[in-house]
């Protein structure tokens, strides 16, 4: 039984990270009934993440939602975007490889969407496993949200964009946890600072997290 919950993350990406080994260094900045922690991610002793979490044991209160789940179909009604690329003769970056994404309304490279930069997608992990941990469940929605912005950015655009946007800082507000539902809905608003919105939803309709994230946009000749 876990006694507390994720509430909230807010993270700063300081530098780039490489493949293989990091170190996580944990400091407890409050504890209690609500506590909040320093989490620093190092590679060869330089700090490429900073984070505070904040995480809480308090359930009581009333349960209200004000919002509802986007009117879009079911994602075994979408195909999978490595389809929908393909048709289009290109080939999805391999990241998503870690994912099945389902688009809802597909959008190929300089097909701007007539609502500007929005998008929703439904995402399963692969090989993701159902858990009752919070905090592994969490990284879904984290995932998601980090993800995201960038491709609803370059979705209200009539042109491939000749920069990218690396992300400056990502918080997430969690709600409820995922649970055994293995799809998720991504529902995307960025404009045009490069500033994202993104709130996640599982296929029964529950929105379990909301997040945000600022992107620094950087010429690809200098990448």
């Amino acid at each position: 039984m876990y006694e507390h919950r994720k509430a909230i993350a807010q993270c700063h990406f300081l530098t780039r990270a490489s493949h293989g080994h990091v170190d996580v260094v944990v400091d407890v900045l409050k504890n209690g009934s609500s506590a909040c922690f320093n989490v620093s991610l190092l590679q060869n002793k330089t700090t490429f993440l900073q984070a505070q979490v904040w995480t809480t044991s308090k359930t009581n209160g009333p349960h209200k939602v004000e919002e509802t789940i986007p009117e879009v179909p079911p994602p075994h009604e979408l195909e999978p975007i490595e389809t929908m690329f393909s048709r289009h003769g290109h080939k999805a970056n391999s990241f998503w490889q870690n994912l099945d994404g389902r688009p809802v309304d597909f959008r190929a490279p300089g097909e701007a969407d007539p609502r500007g930069g929005r998008m929703e997608r439904w995402l399963k992990f692969a090989n993701w496993e159902t858990t009752d941990d919070p905090f592994i469940d969490a990284t879904r929605s984290l995932v998601s949200i980090d993800t995201h912005i960038w491709p609803a950015y370059t979705n209200g655009l009539s042109e491939q964009a000749d920069y990218i946007a690396p992300s400056l800082d990502l918080t997430v507000w969690f709600h409820e946890q995922g649970g055994s539902e293995e799809w998720l809905l991504a529902d995307v608003a960025a404009d045009a600072l490069i500033h994202g919105r993104v709130r996640v939803w599982t296929a029964d309709g529950r929105l379990i997290a909301t997040g945000g994230s600022q992107c620094l946009v950087v010429p690809l000749k200098m990448k």
